[in-house]
C-alpha cells in the first residue's frame, strides 16, 4: 500500500539496498497494513453498499455522533494560563495561521463528502460577526500543494525557501 501517491516513497527501493531500511522493518508494516485489512473484512467483501454509503454520508443524525468524535478527539498539547477555551465575545481579532488552515484535506480515499469546512470556516462560524478573523498560510507542505483526495499524481517536492519566508512574514 503506497500512499498518498506512487511517488511518495521514491527514494524507498535505495534505502533498502543501502541498508537505511531492513526488508524485515518493511514486512513488518505491511503485515500490520494487510492484518488491520483482513480484521476489516475488505478481502471477503472488498466493495461497498454504494446505497448505503449515499444514505450515511451528510446524514443530520450521523452528523451529531461524527461532532462528538471529533469534539472528543481533540488533544491540547498545552494550555498555558488556561487561554483555552476562548470566549468570542471577548475576542476583537483571531488569527488562524497554517498551511492546511483554509484547505480541504479529506484524504485520498474519501472523495468529495457533501459537506465540509475549513479549519478558517469553522473557526469563522463559531466566532461569528463580532470577532475579526484573519488567515496566513506560514508556509507550504510541498510542491505542488495539491490535496491528496486530487486524482493527479504529481511528484512532490520541498517548497522554495524564499516563498517559506514570504509566507512566514505575512503570518508574523
Amino acid at each position: 500500500m503506497e500512499l498518498p501517491t506512487p511517488s511518495a516513497y521514491p527514494a524507498l527501493v535505495s534505502a533498502v539496498q543501502k541498508g537505511k531500511v531492513s526488508e524485515e522493518d518493511i514486512n513488518a508494516a505491511v503485515g500490520r497494513v494487510l492484518s488491520a485489512k483482513f480484521r476489516a473484512g475488505l478481502f471477503e467483501h472488498p466493495y461497498v453498499d454504494e446505497d448505503k454509503a449515499a444514505r450515511e454520508v451528510g446524514n443530520r443524525e450521523r452528523g451529531k455522533l461524527v461532532r462528538q468524535v471529533a469534539d472528543e478527539a481533540i488533544v491540547l498539547l498545552k494550555n498555558e494560563g488556561n487561554i483555552l477555551p476562548l470566549d468570542a465575545s471577548k475576542l476583537k481579532t483571531l488569527a488562524v495561521i497554517g498551511a492546511n488552515g483554509n484547505k480541504v484535506r479529506v484524504g485520498g480515499y474519501a472523495g468529495t463528502p457533501p459537506y465540509f469546512v475549513t479549519v478558517l470556516e469553522g473557526i469563522q462560524k463559531r466566532v461569528g460577526t463580532g470577532t475579526k478573523v484573519v488567515f496566513a498560510e506560514g508556509c507550504r507542505i510541498s510542491e505542488p500543494d495539491q490535496s491528496p483526495s486530487s486524482n493527479a499524481y504529481l511528484p512532490y517536492k520541498a517548497p522554495d525557501e524564499a516563498v517559506d519566508r514570504r509566507l512566514m512574514g505575512e503570518a508574523i
